[in-house]
C-alpha cells in the first residue's frame, strides 16, 4: 500500500498498460457516478487528458480520486490539469500529468454497462480553471 492509500498493484497495473475496475465510494462524481459503481481505468495512452475527460487521479489529499478534466495548459513541455468532481463545481489543485494514474473508459452500475457520457465543462468552470492555471504557472 503506498502513502496515499493507493494498493502498489493498483499502481504496477496501471503502469504495465493494465486495466484497473474500482469500486466508487464518494459522491463528488454524483450523478455521473454513484458511489458503489465500478469504473474501469486505463493507462492515458496520451500526453494528458482531455477537458471532459473523466480520470483516476491521486487527489490532493493523497486519496485516490475520479475526477472529470476542467482544464488543461502546456508549460515548459509539461502538461498541467485541473479537475473537479461533476456534484460539486469547485476545482480540484493544479496537478502534474505524473498524478493521473488513468483514464476511465467505461463504467458499471448494478451489475450491468452504463455508457459514460460525454461532458463538457460549463464554460463558466472552464473559465475559472483557465485562470487558474495562468495564475499557478504564469
Amino acid at each position: 500500500m503506498t502513502p496515499d492509500g493507493i494498493p502498489d498493484d493498483h499502481l504496477r497495473l496501471l503502469a504495465q498498460g493494465g486495466v484497473l475496475r474500482m469500486q466508487v465510494e464518494g459522491d463528488s462524481m454524483a450523478p455521473t457516478i454513484r458511489p458503489g459503481d465500478v469504473v474501469v481505468a486505463e493507462p492515458l495512452g496520451g500526453p494528458a487528458p482531455e477537458p471532459g475527460d473523466i480520470v483516476l487521479v491521486r487527489g490532493a489529499r493523497g486519496a485516490p480520486a475520479v475526477h472529470r478534466v476542467i482544464a488543461r495548459r502546456q508549460k515548459a513541455g509539461e502538461w498541467l490539469i485541473v479537475t473537479g468532481g461533476d456534484a460539486t463545481g469547485g476545482l480540484d489543485p493544479v496537478l502534474r500529468t505524473w498524478a493521473v494514474l488513468g483514464k476511465v473508459t467505461s463504467m458499471e452500475r448494478d451489475g450491468g454497462a452504463v455508457a459514460l457520457p460525454a461532458a463538457r465543462p460549463p464554460l463558466v468552470r472552464r473559465l475559472r480553471a483557465a485562470l487558474k492555471l495562468r495564475l499557478r504557472c504564469p
